[in-house]
């Protein structure tokens, strides 16, 4: 049985000389006890945050190549994924408690994902697509909307996140911006046993 750790709890202990013996009181926060209803379920929902000048770089694909966040999660249970719904913030505890209520979900892993991509670079040979992807990754607790654990990936240390290159075709294909940028997120995202993964993968909840 995995314990349960009350926050704000408050005790208190008197004797009762009528009938001899010591009586203990406990008083949970209201604000506590539904918390405690909301992390029940220990159920978790992948939010995709795509911000990016181009809309076009925001497409479906975001979605699928950030997917393996979830793979092998020991700390809830995935129910699915969804694109960043207009109403919530991950910096808005109230909205997040919120959406928490609403969709009967306990954790939060909020993914933003910038990409961007930086055009041709005439210069190599053959020419090469250059794109960036940086991801944040949170998990937060619906609870109270508080932030459980976080990542951030930017390789480049300018604030762009990961970079790729990829050329403007290979035999039998021709590479679109959108395939640079994809490439990009992927290698955000990283390979099973990178620190972004494996370090989702084993969090465990307080």
């Amino acid at each position: 049985t995995t314990p349960v750790t009350f926050r704000g709890i408050q005790t208190a202990n008197c004797y009762d000389s009528n009938e001899q013996m010591v009586r203990s009181f406990v008083r949970i926060p209201p604000s506590e006890w539904a918390r405690q209803q909301r992390m029940l379920p220990q159920t978790g929902l992948l939010i995709v945050d795509c911000q990016s000048e181009e809309l076009s770089l925001c497409d479906q694909r975001v979605t699928e190549a950030l997917s393996p966040l979830l793979i092998g999660v020991q700390g809830f249970s995935p129910i699915g994924m969804m694109e960043k719904p207009s109403e919530v913030k991950w910096d808005d505890p109230k909205s997040l408690v919120a959406f928490g209520e609403r969709y009967s979900v306990s954790y939060l892993v909020w993914a933003r994902v910038q990409p961007s991509y930086d055009g041709i670079l005439s210069d190599q040979v053959p020419p090469l697509q250059r794109a960036h992807a940086r991801l944040d990754v949170r998990v937060i607790e619906t609870g109270d909307g508080s932030v459980q654990w976080q990542y951030t990936d930017d390789p480049s240390g300018i604030g762009k996140g990961v970079r790729v290159l990829l050329p403007l075709e290979a035999p039998g294909r021709r590479f679109s911006p959108e395939d640079t940028v994809i490439k990009a997120v992927v290698s955000a995202v990283g390979e099973e046993d990178g620190n972004l993964r494996s370090g989702l993968r084993n969090w465990q909840p307080e």
